[in-house]
């Protein structure tokens, strides 16, 4: 199914994930996600896993940042503020916060195609730690990261999800499934004990459509009342993050807090209350102590 980018449906997000599920042969995808498991086998076995991050920043606000259009609007204020908040960036953005000066602690991938290692050209990602599904393209594994942590990202399908354990000699610890990469940012900041956590630059949308002919652009309304217009697999993954939150009790029960200072794109809901980027930063205030020191020792990093 395809739609002119000059005509895009309504917004409608109520059908995103079947219409995700339709574009591609999932059972292909499998195929060659295992091939790209059985790539980084030996990189993986000789790495961590996502296990070494639980509760490491127990109680500190931490951070996802996404490469969304809005990023622009806070990116100053967070270059000041970031040594004191543990940042979990989506693997498009890296390049966006290194021009600011500012190099995340981790930097979050789960797309097993090639061309995400090209988002790293040039960057000095040796001083970040690379938070990579299994699955992820070797290429962007044998870059120089300080550290690797790899995840199992677990699939409806469960004879799936025994094959990748099998693979990886059930030695590796997974996340559900959270369909986009800033989904996958914020579980690991959960797992990892930040609290409360904030989602910047996650627009989950664009201020023009897409051009490929086989995408389906959604057309809808942003904050200021301009269009703007967003594809399947982000309005899955805006609702999947919705439905997440909604089921997550420590969440509904106010003992964990999740706010979006995105400021910007189709990032709100009823179970995600905003927050401007600087009321976060007022209102929950970072450590005062090195974050990486923290890491290194507890990853053994000397």
């Amino acid at each position: 199914m395809t739609t002119d980018p000059q005509d895009p449906q309504a917004f409608n997000p109520g059908d995103a994930i079947l219409k995700t599920s339709q574009m591609g042969d999932i059972v292909a995808q499998r195929g060659k996600w295992l091939h790209s498991i059985r790539n980084n086998l030996a990189v993986i076995n000789k790495s961590k896993d996502i296990t070494y991050l639980n509760n490491l920043f127990q109680g500190l606000p931490g951070i996802v940042v996404g490469a969304g259009p809005s990023l622009q609007k806070n990116i100053d204020l967070l270059a000041e503020r970031a040594a004191q908040y543990p940042l979990f960036c989506t693997d498009r953005a890296f390049a966006m916060l290194h021009e600011k000066g500012v190099i995340p602690e981790f930097t979050v991938a789960v797309d097993f195609q090639d061309i995400v290692a090209d988002f790293f050209k040039g960057m000095p990602v040796h001083k970040s730690i690379l938070l990579a599904s299994v699955k992820v393209s070797r290429k962007l594994v044998d870059l120089p990261w300080m550290e690797r942590l790899f995840f199992l990202v677990l699939d409806s399908d469960t004879q799936f999800n025994e094959a990748m354990a099998n693979l990886t000699n059930r030695r590796v610890a997974g996340i559900p499934g959270a369909i986009i990469c800033g989904n996958s940012a914020y579980l690991l900041a959960r797992f990892a004990g930040c609290n409360p956590i904030t989602f910047c630059g996650c627009d989950m949308s664009m201020p023009e459509p897409s051009k490929n002919p086989r995408d389906i652009n959604y057309e809808a309304q942003g904050l200021d009342g301009e269009k703007i217009y967003s594809l399947p697999g982000y309005l899955a993954g805006h609702e999947w993050l919705l439905r997440h939150l909604h089921l997550d009790n420590e969440v509904q029960s106010g003992k964990v807090k999740v706010f979006n200072s995105t400021e910007g794109g189709i990032m709100y809901g009823e179970h995600l209350p905003p927050l401007t980027m600087r009321e976060f930063l007022d209102a929950y205030p970072g450590s005062d102590k090195s974050l990486m020191m923290q890491i290194r020792k507890r990853l053994d990093l000397y």
